[in-house]
């Protein structure tokens, strides 16, 4: 069980520093994140809701993931905002969109769609597995709880 949990930690950990690194990217290069958010292809007014909900979103992530009490919540968080982002690249590699929307924060940007699309694709993963592996710490201590 030792194993479990610190598969566990690393998942809650690599996920915080994620969202974490994305968000303050984007805080840090304001205006850039601005115009990519704006050659979305979605309407302007959404954009404009994006541009304040990504980041906070993200560092809210991190936060439910720091905190004990509020992992599992953070996990979920992170498995929808995985998923989502993962399902937006899978979009643009099926080129759904009539031009390729925006470039991606820091080391991302070095990465082709489909390498993005493998990376998020992982995350989304671990995302999932961090979830499944606490469900397993949670039950395995409970039924040391019963005997």
């Amino acid at each position: 069980m030792k194993i479990m949990y610190w598969l566990y930690e690393g998942c809650v950990h690599l996920l915080a520093l994620l969202f974490l690194f994305t968000a303050t990217n984007k805080i840090l290069d304001w205006n850039h994140f601005v115009r990519q958010m704006n050659n979305q292809v979605f309407s302007k007014s959404l954009s404009a809701v994006l541009v304040v909900a990504v980041p906070f979103v993200e560092f809210l992530a991190v936060f439910l993931l720091m905190k004990v009490k509020t992992r599992m919540l953070g996990l979920r968080l992170s498995l929808v905002l995985m998923t989502a982002f993962t399902m937006y690249i899978g979009l643009i590699i099926l080129q759904i969109f009539p031009r390729v929307p925006c470039s991606c924060a820091g080391v991302f940007n070095q990465m082709s769609w489909h390498q993005h699309f493998l990376f998020n694709i992982a995350f989304t993963a671990l995302a999932a597995a961090g979830i499944f592996i606490k469900v397993k710490l949670e039950r395995a201590s409970t039924e040391v709880l019963t005997l």
